[in-house]
């Protein structure tokens, strides 16, 4: 195998297929990348978990075909750090391969690219097509609310569902939900609803470019996802099981509604929060609203936080007890200026939402004080 390309090219596929490299394992092969020619000036890297799986591709000059596993983290540190300049590597005897760069030149143990696993082969069926950002905001705004209790692994993933052309991504652990509507082109116009891992979800967003106008697909098997961006592919295995029915916890008649400025109210609970963790085990924080103003406050050995900031309300005054956490997480995720609370009483659910918007929600229990 002898193959030439830019290094450019090179680090960013690494990159992008390390996100699927673990960091131990049982199975050394495992943290290596493979690296093998297809067709005649194309070159393919892979990375998996044996869970999760990614494959990218980089234009090459392709001098004689092969394949070969290199150790993931000395590989991409030192193509990191060569020189912005064309990069061959040649396989040689007893699998070394030899790197020249410029005037660098370095060898590096690799494995036969045999003991490998396989990648799973699925059909590539184009179940539907989706913006890229679109999806990435889509995670970013349900993914925190993922459980990272693995005794209760259908809750370690999202559920996907898929309605005709309406996507929706939902995330809960016990404590709260984070759900985002989005909108594709679905092929078939299916019902579908499966259960993809969140780790699979948190590292594909990082590929996802920012661009409206860049697309991906999706194509399923019964227990496999297909996520094809073109020059890349991830492949992960889905979550046996049945997701809670969360549509059922939702509640629907609320006895309160408040408008408030989304950034002042992060800030005030950021430092209300300052506080309460100082109790041990505690992110406790209290609201109180009263007529047109929501009071926040938290205590403390270190000592307590008292925030007043002006609302619009509807309904009865509240006094209502959190997680600072969970309310902060649900917050960062709404993009929108104002946002909507809406709540029935101190031991119900509340419900957050973006101003303005109807496709996202948020739910987040309260904390039973005394």
């Amino acid at each position: 195998m002898k193959v030439s390309c830019i290094r450019e090219d090179l680090l960013n596929c690494i990159q992008i297929v390390q996100k699927a490299v673990p960091g131990r394992s049982t199975i050394p092969i495992l943290m290596g990348i493979l690296v093998e020619t297809v067709g005649g000036n194309t070159l393919k890297l892979t990375g998996t978990d044996l869970k999760l799986g990614i494959e990218s591709t980089l234009p090459c000059k392709v001098i004689n075909d092969g394949s070969i596993v290199l150790p993931s983290h000395i590989f991409g540190e030192l193509v990191r750090k060569l020189p912005d300049e064309e990069i061959i590597f040649t396989v040689e005897e007893n699998n070394k391969i030899l790197f020249e760069c410029g005037k660098s030149r370095f060898n590096l143990a690799s494995s036969p690219a045999e003991d490998y696993p396989s990648m799973p082969v699925i059909k590539e069926e184009n179940f539907i097509h989706m913006s890229q950002n679109l999806f990435r905001n889509m995670i970013r705004q349900t993914n925190f609310a993922v459980s990272e209790d693995e005794t209760k692994n259908v809750l370690t993933g999202q559920l996907l569902q898929i309605r005709g052309d309406s996507i929706r991504l939902v995330a809960l652990d016990g404590f709260r939900i984070a759900l985002v509507d989005g909108k594709g082109k679905n092929d078939k116009q299916n019902e579908i609803d499966v259960i993809i891992p969140g780790k699979t979800l948190n590292e594909f967003s990082k590929i996802l470019s920012s661009r409206d106008s860049d697309e991906f697909s999706i194509s399923l098997t019964e227990n496999q996802i297909l996520f094809d961006l073109g020059s890349t592919r991830v492949i992960s295995r889905l979550i046996d099981g049945e997701y809670l029915k969360y549509e059922k916890v939702l509640p629907e008649d609320f006895k309160t509604t408040v408008i408030i400025d989304k950034n002042s109210l992060i800030n005030s609970i950021d430092r209300a929060y300052l506080l309460a963790r100082e109790e041990k085990g505690n992110n406790l924080i209290k609201m109180n609203i009263d007529g047109n103003n929501l009071v926040i406050t938290s205590n403390s050995e270190a000592g307590n936080v008292y925030e007043q900031i002006e609302i619009e309300k509807e309904g009865d005054d509240q006094e209502i007890a959190f997680n600072s956490r969970y309310i902060m997480d649900a917050l960062r995720s709404i993009d929108t200026e104002k946002v909507i609370m809406k709540f029935i009483n101190n031991i119900s659910p509340c419900i957050i939402k973006p101003f303005g918007l109807e496709n996202q929600l948020n739910m987040v229990l309260p904390v039973m004080i005394n």
